[in-house]
């Protein structure tokens, strides 16, 4: 059996003596089939008819490996390099939201396409996957890090809350300072009282006049108490929408050209790409500032030995990072 494929190159078959089988693997679009009987010494090709009923034709089916994407976006942020075929690992930063979708096109029609749609968000970084399947069962997975954070501007609110129950707290202590000297007084003027009966009329004014101090200072106390109950009932509120941030991711600081490493560390870290003058803060997980340095130099090194283990935020100029400490 000759072959004559439509690029231009052919296949010559034989068939096995005593058989009534002649098979040829169709890899690519054929032209023409020829039957011959065919002298290969001479190169002498005669026609040769054959009944279709004697001929049995078998066609390889070739299945596609493409396990490749030909799209891949995402709804909020940027993908980080540009989307390429060949690249499979990607990074995204967003913020203000609890939630992306990511989308991908498979290149090959008959491939398919898993771990798309909408994708929930926490504090940190949150991998995702996506796994295309070509048509011969290959497969090659696309991974997308998303990364979210934490508002400035809400670390900086509950500081500045906190500053101001301290201050209440203080002045709620000096006037508990002044309603226990005051009662001091009472008590002595009683003793006064008791000794000088021919003062009594005196002594009772001054008595009056020490309970009317006392009504003063206790109202005052009363309205204290309900101002830092109504600050510390802001804070509770604040510190459920940190919470809320930290589980749900509602912001991020993007931190540019910084670059904060070791992260994790244990003794110290190291800052690059700072500014000259800049400052330095670094803040606990409750919003309490820790260290506020100002740097000279584009690098610079510090000690956090003496800090607990935990999570901090590392503040230079307007941008935020994230910082674990073992």
């Amino acid at each position: 059996m000759y072959v004559k494929y439509t690029d231009g190159s052919d296949v010559r078959t034989v068939g096995v003596p005593g058989t009534k089988t002649i098979s040829a693997d169709f890899t690519k679009p054929v032209n023409k089939i020829y039957f011959v009987d065919q002298d290969w010494q001479n190169l002498n090709v005669r026609p040769y008819t054959l009944n279709f009923d004697e001929l049995f034709l078998k066609k390889k089916i070739v299945l596609s490996d493409d396990a490749t994407l030909s799209a891949l976006t995402v709804n909020q942020g940027t993908l980080t390099p540009a989307f390429d075929p060949a690249t499979t690992s990607y990074t995204v930063e967003v913020s203000n939201i609890a939630s992306i979708v990511i989308q991908a096109t498979a290149n090959h029609p008959e491939a398919s396409v898993a771990g798309t749609g909408a994708q929930t968000l926490v504090y940190g970084e949150n991998p995702f996957a996506v796994t295309v399947t070509a048509e011969n069962g290959a497969q090659k997975i696309y991974n997308v890090t998303v990364t979210a954070g934490i508002s400035l501007d809400l670390l900086e609110e509950i500081t500045q809350l906190k500053a101001d129950t301290a201050a209440l707290a203080e002045a709620n202590r000096a006037l508990q300072s002044q309603l226990t000297v005051s009662n001091n007084t009472i008590s002595d003027m009683e003793g006064l009282l008791g000794a000088a009966n021919n003062t009594i009329s005196d002594m009772e004014g001054l008595l009056s006049a020490a309970n009317n101090t006392i009504s003063d200072l206790q109202e005052l106390l009363s309205a204290a108490n309900n101002t830092i109950d109504d600050m510390q009932g802001q804070i509770e509120d604040l510190e459920s929408q940190l919470t809320a941030c930290l589980n749900t991711s509602i912001s991020s600081i993007s931190a540019g050209s910084l670059q904060l490493f070791p992260n994790p560390a244990t003794d110290y870290i190291t800052i690059s790409g700072l500014q000259a003058n800049e400052t330095i803060r670094i803040y606990d997980i409750s919003g309490t500032l820790l260290l506020n340095m100002e740097v000279a130099q584009a690098t610079e090194n510090i000690a956090i030995g003496h800090l607990s283990a935990g999570m901090y935020f590392v503040k230079a100029g307007n941008k935020v990072m994230k910082m674990m400490k073992n």
